[in-house]
């Protein structure tokens, strides 16, 4: 991954930073509550150094200086700690006593300040006021044993002086909460990415399946209700099934694709949608183009499209109807081919000769022809029907599927000795700077008197609107009208 990589996984994912950085301001919040309160009271120490006869005062402030560093540890010893219990009389160890006082001295100066820390503000006023009683004598005690004249002097300046609650400060606590919470989020962000193995790009999409990347559909949210586009819809999924549509003229300029087989990995990544937009999309440019439903274990057109489907494909092959009796139009364009009844060995009936036959009949009489068939990892018809087309246009859904799944699908049609014209890349979410370009809503125009429910990739539980002969224009139907 490069920093390019990092920075769009930041901003695709920016809610999981976001929601870390309020998990560790809610921890830093608990925490704070929860850390009981220190106290504390300071004293101020001013050394002094009497000049001695013969003795610059220079050199006798030098020699004071000197001597704060030396106060700055004894002043957390246990022999003051010591002075401090003998004159309050508290009920604590010198060690205990010696923790909780520090000190610290001004650089170049004879100042030392010394600061008592404890869980009650009462104790810690008691030991900063025996430390200002005692600390003189006890540096008398060590400095000037027996002179006549002493050679350092502390001089209690000011305290004790109560600060009150040191501990635990609000701003420390939100500034740490913050900062781990924001650290915390971009690592968690950029391990889904790393640990994300699903197809997100159409680069990564055309070098698993070893095919251009002929098409990048978006994502619609209104598609639940209208999978289906009418032609003249002004969207960014209409503009970018026209893409699909240039592109696959352009591979027919060195291949001939005339008849095209559908597939996907999985259920659920919009195959069905997508193969009957594209026959929108080829008819808008003149084109007569077949939908033949190559999925005899789910299938669904029939009820998409509101066309019969008891009688279709698997009449035809097994000689129960003629071909013009299941040929069923739907725009005068497009012409759909059922599945028909259900067969037992619906990849016997894909692979047998009968169908073959039937492809070569209609070649002639339309300029596409467009195979749906099932997905390619639950069952083996579309790599069985894979040899009835001049090649296979793989569907892949945008952060759905994975690298694995597509690779098994791709194995499965290469074992076959198919070819893959070109992969679609299905549902991607498209950026705001996109969906604002040239003025695409997005909006969409549900087919007349249809609704549908579920999602778009599953292609599920389309049930028409109305009765079949039911006239009564619904609103949708009205405005659908005016736009036309």
């Amino acid at each position: 991954m490069d920093f390019r990589t990092y920075v769009t996984a930041l901003r695709r994912s920016w809610w999981i930073a976001a929601l870390a950085t309020l998990l560790g301001l809610l921890g830093a919040g608990i925490a704070y509550a929860l850390t009981p309160p220190t106290y504390a009271s300071q004293v101020t120490f001013y050394v002094s150094t009497p000049v001695q006869t013969g003795v610059s005062p220079q050199s006798a402030n030098q020699f004071a200086q000197d001597r704060v560093n030396s106060y700055v540890v004894l002043l957390s010893s246990e022999r003051v700690a010591q002075d401090v219990i003998a004159q309050t009389r508290v009920n604590l160890t010198p060690a205990e006593v010696a923790s909780r006082i520090t000190a610290e001295a001004t650089l170049n100066t004879v100042v030392v300040q010394a600061t008592v820390r404890d869980s009650t503000q009462d104790r810690a006023s008691e030991l900063a006021q025996g430390l200002a009683q005692t600390f003189g004598e006890t540096v008398s005690r060590l400095d000037n044993p027996g002179a006549s004249r002493a050679t350092v002097i502390i001089n209690l300046v000011s305290g004790p002086t109560d600060l009150g609650a040191v501990e635990p400060r609000l701003k420390v606590y939100a500034g740490l909460g913050i900062l781990v919470g924001i650290a915390l989020g971009v690592a968690l962000t950029i391990a889904r990415e790393l640990l994300d193995s699903t197809v997100r790009s159409v680069e990564s999409a055309s070098e698993l399946v070893g095919a251009p990347a002929v098409g990048n559909i978006g994502f619609d949210p209104d598609a639940r209700r209208s999978p289906l586009l009418s032609n003249d819809r002004n969207s960014l999924r209409a503009e970018s099934l026209r893409q699909l549509r240039t592109n696959l003229t352009f591979i027919d300029v060195a291949h001939s694709t005339q008849v095209l087989v559908v597939t996907s990995a999985l259920p659920g990544e919009g195959k069905t949608s997508l193969c009957l937009n594209l026959a929108l999309a080829l008819s808008e440019t003149g084109h007569r183009v077949l939908v033949i439903e190559g999925d005899l274990r789910r299938p669904q057109m029939g009820r998409m499209l509101g066309l019969e489907s008891e009688v279709g494909l698997t009449n035809v092959l097994v000689g129960q109807v003629e071909l013009e009796q299941a040929l069923q139009a739907w725009t005068p364009q497009v012409t759909v081919l059922t599945s028909g009844s259900l067969p037992p060995n619906p990849a016997e009936l894909l692979e047998g000769g009968q169908i073959r036959h039937l492809v070569g009949v209609l070649r002639p009489r339309y300029d596409r022809i467009l195979i749906d068939t099932p997905p390619l990892l639950p069952v083996t018809d579309a790599a069985v029907a894979s040899a009835l087309g001049d090649g296979v246009l793989m569907v892949v859904r945008h952060a759905k599927t994975t690298r694995e799944q597509v690779a098994v699908a791709v194995r499965s049609l290469k074992a076959v000795n198919a070819e893959i014209i070109g992969v679609v890349l299905n549902m991607r979410h498209a950026r705001r700077s996109e969906r604002r370009t040239y003025g695409f809503t997005g909006r969409s125009t549900r087919p007349l008197g249809w609704q549908w429910s579920g999602d778009e990739g599953d292609d599920k539980d389309r049930v028409p609107a109305e009765a079949p002969g039911d006239e009564t224009p619904r609103p949708m139907e009205i405005e659908d009208s005016a736009r036309r």
